[in-house]
């Protein structure tokens, strides 16, 4: 992927139920995911597969990043990394731990849903999808 440019437009869709009715619009067109639960909290990681639900009904099978956020809090977390590894394989998605506070595998998370938004755009550009 060297030389490549890509541009994300990036939508911060709330997980909670208020935002459910907004999420379809958001959806819509959407090349890519980022799913992002609170390793502290894990009834976070156990709404995640009803949003992705969601999503896929929306968008069909696009890239999925699935974040585990605030690994600053790790003697607070509640949510193992292998549970978190072990849904984002069963949902095809990578998944990743992050501290958006310290800065930690931020940059990295952007970086690996561009590259599977672009390996994505290749596959039906070739009609491989």
């Amino acid at each position: 992927m060297e030389n490549v440019h890509l541009r994300l437009l990036l939508w911060d869709i709330g997980g909670q139920a208020q935002f459910s009715s907004m999420r379809n619009i958001y959806f819509k067109g959407s090349q890519g995911a980022i799913g992002v639960y609170d390793i502290t909290k894990p009834e976070s990681l156990l709404r995640l597969p009803g949003w992705i639900s969601s999503l896929k009904k929306a968008t069909g099978n696009i890239p999925l990043v699935i974040i585990g956020n605030k690994k600053d809090l790790e003697e607070q977390r509640r949510v193992s990394y292998e549970d978190a590894d072990d849904l984002a394989e069963r949902l095809d998605a990578t998944h990743i731990e992050t501290s958006a506070k310290e800065g930690l595998n931020v940059e990295d998370m952007f970086m690996k849903i561009a590259k599977r938004c672009y390996e994505n755009a290749l596959k039906i550009e070739n009609n491989e999808i």
